[in-house]
This record gives C-alpha cells, structure tokens and sequence, in this order.
C-alpha cells in the first residue's frame, strides 16, 4: 500500500513540478516579487491558472485530449522562452534563519491540517457533475453541455473540472484523489 501511494504522488507530481515552476518563473521575470515565502506560493497559483487558461484556448480549436497535451507542451515551452528571454537579475530574498523556521513549521502546520481535513471530508455537493464533465471534455465535449440536456450548454465553472481532466489524463489516477489534492493545494 506505502509503494503504491508513493508511486502515485510521485506520477502526480512529475506533471504538477513543471507547471508549478513556470508560474514561479514567468512570476518572478514579469513581477518586481523577490521574496522567497511570497513567490512559490502565488506562482504556483499562477501556474496552475495560465494551464488552464490555455487549455480553454486550445480546447477551442482541437479536442480535449490533444488540447490538454498541447497546452502542457505550449506552457513548457513559454516557461522556457520566459527564463531564456528576460534577464532579469534573479536574486530572491530568502528568510532569515529564524524567520525560516517559523515559515517551515508554519507549512508543515497548515499543510496537516489541510490534508487531514481534506481525506476526512465527505465527497459530494457538485463532485459528480465535475466529474462527468471532466470526463466528456477528454471526449471532446467543449464547449460543454449539461449532462441532464444535450442541447443546453452548460453555464458552470468549468475550469476546475478540466484540470481534473487533465491530470486525470496524465497519471489515470481516480478523480477523488486528484480533487481532494486540488481542494487541499
């Protein structure tokens, strides 16, 4: 069981890592941020938004599946164009040492709480609905259509549901895994 959920993580956070990166990168090079603590954090943010805002594009253009790869491969190649292109002096601002540790218990605080909170929650409200739509937009559902009448396009929030989708399609994991990682992150 250990293996088996360190295999996992380990899947999710192999496609999760770049995209986390990028948004710190294309934060850090476009913004006048410099402070450690504040820049993983918002460019994380910001990584995941930009990859799921290029996913909507392409999604326009080419069906889902395609769409999720292509966005991943385009916001890879931005990260790079970004980094190689601006030359902005990259010193960040570190924590000093006792600011450092507070910072490092204060994560390791909240991110138990998180989790611990987020694995004892109960599954439900809307889930199945992003489930299902995060299924038929790898199908090539876009823009999508309520499940309830195919003809009535679907006024929802539809982009956390196409994250799922995309790393659902990236490690196959189950769609709870991902959306309680989500929620919790």
């Amino acid at each position: 069981m250990f293996f088996q959920t360190l295999y996992l993580w380990s899947l999710l956070l192999l496609f999760l890592i770049p995209i986390l990166i990028i948004g710190s990168i294309i934060l850090r090079k476009t913004t006048t941020i410099d402070r450690f603590e504040i820049l993983i954090p918002a460019g994380s943010i910001f990584g995941i938004s930009i990859f799921t805002f290029l996913i909507n594009i392409f999604s326009f253009v080419t069906p889902g599946k395609i769409a999720v790869n292509l966005a991943y491969l385009f916001l890879i190649l931005v990260g790079i164009f970004v980094y190689k292109l601006n030359s902005k002096n990259s010193n960040l601002n570190f924590p000093s040492k006792k600011a450092l540790l507070f910072y490092l218990i204060s994560i390791l605080i909240w991110t138990s709480f998180i989790f611990w909170k987020g694995n004892n929650a109960l599954i439900g409200s809307d889930t199945n609905l992003y489930y299902s739509i995060a299924h038929t937009f790898l199908k090539g559902n876009f823009p999508p259509m309520a499940p309830w009448q195919p003809d009535l396009p679907l006024s929802y929030h539809i982009g956390s549901s196409q994250l799922l989708a995309a790393f659902y399609l990236f490690t196959g994991l189950s769609f709870e895994f991902l959306h309680i990682f989500f929620s919790c992150f």
